[in-house]
């Protein structure tokens, strides 16, 4: 693709040049998710703190199972319907992949509705590899040691799997390769205090395909896109509305849509699919340190899930971002029975008081088509602009 022809979509009403012009970049990502996908050599896996790194080094590509977006009717015949609504369009996506270029999954106790998924995994693809991490739920010392010990076990485990050594200068290599394209992502997002060339749907769907594909490949696919923002700088073809700061549950690509169409601009998010998946306070040193112990800090140092012990005292730091980016409102999104999101979000409305918050819950899988998501998304960025 031709970065050059990819113009700013206008947030309303897009001509069917700009759509086009979306397609495209589009067409670029999923060309090259596509060839992940025909990989042999998979490991899927589903939580954002899981060690890709490790996977990398043993040889393997990381693989995120994204959750399909629409009706989960094979996924609802295996796990109950009432259970989380992403985890259930994740099984459906792997039901989809093709059984022979998956080598196995490796999952962590993110949440109860995941260990459900490991059950249902392993019971589908008993030959495969499986493997299910214990998260921490805090960055304590104690925390991070363990951390450290599953990681080294787990790296031992796969090894021992594929049939070679534990390599650690393989794994410094990947850690090294996947903090570079993290940076230069958050480097992304840092330019955004200012005005907004980008849309914001664009650079999560970039943060997306850093999950799928392999670091040394995405990283040329980062090149392309950073030589667009640059150039979509230079002739100052910014965004113009209601700033916004969108975080909450991940969601569908269809809810960022829906917020942008109807004129908001989506400055900064702080989802598990976009930047709190880059947003790390450490790097991994390459010293005399394990890298295990590195991973470990680097990992339960990086911006907090609500499921993690620091994730209240993460709203405290919340004000000074709010005013670095200008928002105007915040929109919270939370998917039906994420407990901790939702307790999250009461605390977030009783925190900020000088800048309107929505709170929003839906499902997964179809949210982008409510009517009445729509509507309230609409009402509040009316508000937002009186």
């Amino acid at each position: 693709m031709n970065w050059e022809t990819w113009q700013r979509a206008t947030p309303v009403a897009q001509s069917h040049q700009d759509e086009r012009q979306r397609e495209e970049y589009l067409e670029l990502l999923e060309r090259e998710e596509e060839h992940t996908r025909s990989q042999l050599e998979k490991i899927a896996w589903l939580c954002s703190y899981t060690p890709v790194e490790i996977i990398a080094a043993c040889g393997l590509v990381p693989y995120r199972l994204l959750a399909a977006e629409g009706q989960t009717l094979r996924a609802d015949t295996i796990l109950h319907p009432t259970l989380c609504s992403y985890v259930r369009g994740a099984l459906e996506n792997a039901l989809a992949i093709d059984a022979r270029t998956l080598q196995g999954a490796v999952l962590l106790n993110s949440c109860n509705a995941a260990g459900h998924l490991q059950h249902a995994l392993a019971a589908l693809y008993s030959q495969k590899f499986q493997y299910f991490l214990d998260l921490p739920h805090s960055n304590s010392d104690a925390a991070i040691y363990f951390w450290a010990n599953e990681l080294r076990q787990f790296h031992e485990t796969l090894a021992c799997y594929r049939g070679i050594p534990v390599c650690l200068d393989a794994l410094q290599q990947q850690m090294d390769l996947y903090r570079i394209n993290r940076e230069r992502l958050a480097a992304l997002y840092a330019d955004r205090k200012g005005e907004v060339f980008v849309r914001g749907s664009a650079l999560a769907r970039l943060v997306q395909a850093s999950m799928v594909i392999p670091a040394a490949r995405f990283a040329k696919v980062l090149d392309l896109f950073e030589a667009f923002a640059e150039e979509q700088k230079e002739r100052g073809k910014y965004y113009g509305g209601p700033r916004l700061f969108l975080l909450g549950s991940i969601m569908g690509a269809a809810t960022m849509e829906i917020i942008e169409t109807e004129g908001g601009i989506l400055v900064l998010d702080d989802l598990c699919t976009g930047y709190r998946a880059v947003n790390f306070k450490a790097v991994p040193p390459g010293g005399a340190e394990s890298p295990y112990l590195s991973l470990a800090r680097f990992y339960l140092g990086r911006s907090p899930c609500a499921r993690m012990k620091d994730s209240f005292a993460a709203l405290d730091r919340l004000e000074q971002l709010l005013l670095d980016y200008r928002i105007d409102g915040v929109i919270l999104y939370y998917l039906k029975f994420c407990d901790p999101w939702y307790y999250l979000g009461q605390l977030l409305k009783e925190r900020i008081k000088h800048i309107p918050v929505l709170i929003l819950e839906g499902e997964y899988t179809g949210t982008g088509r409510s009517g009445q998501l729509r509507t309230r998304i609409a009402a509040f960025l009316e508000m937002l602009k009186a």
